[in-house]
């Protein structure tokens, strides 16, 4: 995983970030369940190791 500057995801597996925008949405437009400001768009690699299992899930808004 280091060779490939991977880190560990919160919900399993492993990912890199490929992009991340500059700009962000400020907290106070955000939902009081965020507790700071939030990029408008990031991009990843993910990965699992053989056996790993990543469920698809519904989010409530966008992350």
């Amino acid at each position: 995983m280091k060779s490939l500057h991977l880190h560990a995801h919160p919900e399993g597996g492993y990912y890199y970030e490929v992009f991340s925008s500059e700009g962000k949405i400020k907290l106070e437009s955000l939902l009081k369940s965020f507790s700071k400001d939030r990029k408008y768009y990031t991009s990843i690699y993910f990965l699992l190791k053989s056996g790993e299992v990543s469920r698809f899930h519904r989010i409530k808004l966008d992350e």
